[in-house]
């Protein structure tokens, strides 16, 4: 997605065709915002905080838009921020991270599921960052990771963080799934850049493996059949060169790749 002129626009490529798909955003959209493509990759969903906050749905072939949802309020009348978007596998729900909670619809109609309830409603401020697993949803709070399993109608598990992380201002700033969905990721600092944080837990909140350590983790990405985690950190508090480098299950680095120009 990008804007130029004042313009927004969306790109799609086929990748193993060639091909690509380009179609202009409404106005009020602007630049910003949330994007997920359907399994078949045939709708395009975008979630962001103009107009009331709201999700849409495109048709990637013509860029029509299918239709609006507005977020649901909870029980304060809080609309809550989009941090997210995603589906979940089959392509049958369309699911939103909200400040206040998970919100779930049929993706195809964008309209309340019969078997899911629209909002599932969270009491602590939801920040952000969001990963989409299979049948999962991790979210983060200032002092917890919430993990939702949208296949239940029940609220999230919460995996606070250690008391002393807590103390410490400790944000989580980047989450993702491993090894089938068995694992959560989190990575963070304190709010003064001057400690890292690397967690790893179960699906049952078990910590599994951890690191402190003087990184500041710009993203992290679980490999999907194993342990491994691909991470990219600079030395906390420095202007230091980008290091890109493949952790083993025990977070020791095992490859370590170039990055152009820096």
């Amino acid at each position: 997605k990008s804007a130029s002129d004042g313009v927004a626009t969306i790109h799609v490529w086929e990748i193993d065709e060639s091909g690509r798909h380009a179609f202009e955003l409404p106005d009020e959209v602007g630049d910003g915002g949330h994007i997920a493509l359907s399994p078949d990759g045939e709708t395009l969903f975008l979630g962001g905080n103009w107009d009331g906050s709201k999700v849409s749905a495109y048709n990637v072939s013509n860029g029509e838009q299918l239709y609006d949802v507005t977020l649901p309020e909870n029980g304060r009348g809080w609309r809550g921020s989009v941090h997210g978007v995603g589906t979940s596998p089959d392509g049958e729900l369309l699911i939103a991270a909200l400040g206040t909670g998970l919100a779930v619809w049929d993706a195809h109609s964008g309209e309340p599921h019969p078997s899911h309830p629209e909002l599932r409603e969270w009491s602590e401020e939801i920040v952000g960052p969001v990963a989409f697993g299979d049948g999962l949803v991790a979210t983060a709070t200032f002092e917890s990771l919430l993990l939702w399993d949208v296949r239940s109608g029940d609220g999230p598990e919460e995996f606070r963080l250690p008391p002393e992380d807590i103390e410490a201002n400790v944000r989580i700033r980047e989450v993702s799934f491993g090894d089938d969905g068995s694992r959560v990721i989190a990575t963070g600092s304190d709010t003064d850049r001057e400690q890292g944080l690397l967690m790893v837990w179960d699906t049952e909140g078990e910590v599994l493996v951890e690191d402190r350590s003087e990184r500041d983790y710009s993203s992290v990405s679980a490999s999907p059949v194993d342990g491994r985690l691909l991470v990219a950190f600079r030395p906390l508090g420095h202007e230091g060169r980008q290091e890109f480098v493949f952790l083993d299950e025990d977070l020791e680095a095992t490859q370590e790749f170039q990055i152009p120009g820096l």
